[in-house]
């Protein structure tokens, strides 16, 4: 796929997983007074190697809102495993929403919506403006987003479209969360069927699809080539309850209400004594250079 703004491409990144990236890949770094800013930098590092790759016509941050969300009050374990925010990351958010606002960048957060759904209803805004949607993520999730209009830009800068879905999983991207709801997901604590694994669910969803389709048909399960199936079957009718709660927990969703219109969603004119102050605090040598280069007024100069 070519990036290019004449192609009214519009980049959706993933605030969450760019910032914990950028914080365990710059664990030390701080100024000379102490303050730890390597999440800034490595956030900040993205966000330019992306502009200047891609070229977008729109760019968009996105953050989870840090209030539960529905998905915690439908399945009080999701997310569970995983560790609190560190505390040197959360003292950098701020600071680095600030630098990202004063570069005229827009972030959205809403308040008890996942960063997810707040990316899967932007995707289908913008598809509906018959734009190129671009997600910038790391997070498996967001190949269920993924059409002929919506692709995924991973952090090798690899594209992931629907020729990549379908070589990895053997399955067109609408029938991922079907997917996830046999076999689970780990990192969310989503259940799944238990003791259904990959290559069973793959096997599953290939033949019928959707585990709607799989429990309308148990019968037909009996004549998948799958080993041990009668003992799959048994799993499947034991953990229907936890399937269906696994289809809803995996699934993003793609109308929540977003109080911005999509046109207003814009690139604003940079403050650059406000960029100036902050690269001065945290000693980003590198940027007070782009600043004297005009790199960030071109940005805006090129979206308007």
């Amino acid at each position: 796929m070519l990036y290019n703004s004449q192609l009214n491409t519009t980049l959706i990144i993933d605030g969450n997983t760019y910032l914990y990236q950028s914080f365990f890949a710059y664990p030390l770094l701080k100024n000379k007074k102490g303050e730890h800013c390597g999440a800034i930098y490595g956030f900040l590092n993205k966000i330019k190697s992306l502009l200047l790759k891609i070229n977008p016509k729109k760019i968009i941050i996105v953050f989870d809102s840090p209030l539960l969300n529905f998905r915690h009050k439908l399945f009080k374990a999701y997310k569970i495993n995983r560790p609190s925010m560190p505390n040197l990351l959360k003292l950098q958010i701020t600071p680095l929403k600030k630098i990202i606002n004063a570069m005229g960048i827009p972030i959205i957060t809403i308040p008890y919506i996942e960063g997810d759904d707040i990316i899967g209803t932007l995707s289908k805004i913008g598809e509906s403006k018959k734009e190129t949607i671009l997600l910038c993520s790391n997070d498996k999730d967001m190949e269920q987003l993924i059409n002929k209009n919506v692709s995924i830009i991973n952090n090798k800068m690899e594209n992931i479209g629907l020729k990549e879905i379908k070589k990895k999983y053997g399955i067109l991207p609408q029938y991922l969360t079907h997917l996830m709801a046999l076999m689970g997901d780990h990192s969310d604590n989503i259940p799944g069927v238990y003791g259904i694994g990959k290559i069973t669910a793959i096997a599953l969803i290939k033949k019928f699809s959707t585990i709607y389709r799989i429990y309308e048909n148990l019968e037909e399960v009996k004549n998948t080539k799958i080993r041990g199936i009668q003992n799959t079957i048994n799993k499947l009718k034991n953990n229907k309850e936890n399937a269906f709660l696994s289809l809803k927990l995996a699934t993003i969703k793609t109308n929540i209400k977003i109080e911005i219109e999509w046109e207003k969603i814009i690139f604003n004119e940079p403050n650059i004594e406000i960029l100036f102050n902050m690269f001065q605090k945290y000693e980003f040598k590198k940027w007070m250079c782009d600043l004297k280069k005009n790199f960030w007024l071109k940005q805006y100069t090129k979206k308007k």
